[in-house]
């Protein structure tokens, strides 16, 4: 599920796999020290208020283009800020806000 959500915000192919654990660390370590973009967290006890300040956010930043998946409970909005070139978001290119709703 989440593969096919990054597929799907992306627009890129996710391959998964197993690896030896000297290569996962060499990637854990370059994936650490990456830059990535800004995110943003939003919880809520319903959906009324968490929906109300997801458009509130679109409003706000007035991105180029937005897309929203769902990974289990939580929500992942992407807005892209300005035109991307190239496969890999520009960093201060996009943001991120990543919402759920608390449990009841």
């Amino acid at each position: 599920m989440l593969a096919l959500s990054v597929e799907r915000m992306s627009g890129l192919h996710v391959e998964m796999g197993l690896v030896k654990g000297s290569l996962f660390r060499e990637a854990l370590e370059r994936m650490m020290t990456s830059k990535y973009p800004k995110m943003e967290m939003i919880e809520s006890a319903s959906e009324q208020p968490l929906l109300k300040m997801l458009a509130g956010t679109l409003e706000r930043v007035k991105p180029i283009e937005a897309r929203l998946i769902r990974v289990h409970d939580c929500l992942w909005m992407r807005l892209w800020l300005r035109v991307q070139s190239g496969y890999l978001p520009e960093v201060e290119g996009v943001r991120d806000v990543v919402s759920s709703l608390g449990s009841s």
